[in-house]
């Protein structure tokens, strides 16, 4: 069976790395014969582009997924030609991993009218927030999964490094003032630009590094503007930096993601408005301590129940779809 998975725009948020690597792995985990990885439409980045060639619409696959917070109010415009070109070669389509953007009912209102209009062959969300929004909308098919960023621990090996201690700061635009250690947790305090270069190189003792998600396209003198930042349109640095370090503080959800599930802590500190949205949900599921006040694990006994949900769900949906097969 051959499946196509919808990702990337790693340039403009390497956090989609950390979920689309994922997602080759769980699909490769469930029996998928072939796996393709391809690329989002430009329309993310720019919904005036209307002369992009369709590549999504001429796939010759057995199964299309869009992946990531996709269910939201700009998928009409974005996909719905699509849809129509996928039905018109009896190519179904799915949702793997999938999230909202808004998290109310106006988005999942708005989001229900085109899948019924279109019919897709089952959707797993990453959070429950976005099932049950869409199944107060009696959507079917819908599951309540986890986000394929769990699954970077099966796909993946990073390189230790020689630091021998040291913590990630992972903040885009403003770095918040950080306040207390990694016993008792954080708190943070918004910097105001009097101060926006009095940024510390070391918290409690421990060496500061620092990532940011944000896009490449940036002036380079915006994106090294603090001190020991490291920055790159590829993941695999940001996942061993991740993966060595005594804890990571971060306002970024995948960033959280792929530091929990690759063995580290991390504590989640809202800080821009993107982060004040309800995307941390889709960790709730797996964990135990409360990682909104420290730096706290994975629940290993947690992930590894979510992961047979998932793909003992998937399994039993896929043998729904006209012609396809998993092993």
């Amino acid at each position: 069976m051959k499946v196509a998975y919808i990702g990337g725009l790693w340039s403009r948020n390497i956090g989609n790395a950390f979920y689309n690597l994922g997602t080759e792995a769980f699909l490769k985990k469930v029996g998928i014969e072939e796996v393709y990885f391809v690329p989002d439409p430009p329309q993310w980045d720019c919904m005036e582009i209307n002369s992009n060639y369709d590549l999504i619409g001429s796939l010759d696959v057995d199964l299309v997924l869009l992946t990531g917070p996709c269910l939201n109010l700009k998928l009409r415009e974005i996909y719905e030609k699509t849809f129509i070109k996928l039905d018109n070669h009896n190519i179904p389509f799915a949702f793997l991993s999938a999230g909202m953007s808004l998290y109310d009912k106006g988005e999942a209102k708005e989001v229900a009218e085109l899948l019924r209009k279109y019919s897709p062959e089952f959707i797993f969300t990453r959070d429950d927030f976005s099932a049950n929004l869409l199944r107060e909308e009696n959507i079917p098919n819908i599951f309540s999964g986890i986000c394929m960023s769990m699954y970077l621990n099966e796909t993946i090996k990073l390189p230790k490094l020689t630091e021998e201690k040291y913590l990630v700061l992972n903040f885009d635009e403003t770095e918040p003032i950080l306040i207390g250690n990694a016993e008792k947790g954080f708190l943070s305090q918004k910097r105001n630009w009097f101060n926006r270069n009095n940024l510390p190189t070391a918290i409690d003792g421990v060496q500061v590094i620092r990532t940011r998600n944000d896009s490449s396209s940036l002036p380079f003198q915006n994106i090294y503007s603090r001190p020991n930042t490291y920055h790159s349109d590829l993941p695999y640095g940001y996942l061993a930096l991740l993966q060595n370090a005594e804890y990571v503080l971060t306002e970024r959800v995948h960033t959280c993601a792929a530091t929990l599930v690759l063995g580290g802590k991390c504590q989640y500190i809202p800080n821009s408005n993107r982060s004040l949205e309800k995307r941390i949900s889709l960790l709730e599921k797996v964990m135990e301590e409360p990682f909104l006040e420290k730096p706290s694990v994975i629940s290993k006994s947690k992930l590894i129940c979510e992961k047979e949900k998932i793909e003992n769900n998937f399994k039993h949906i896929s043998k729904s779809i006209s012609g396809f097969s998993i092993h």
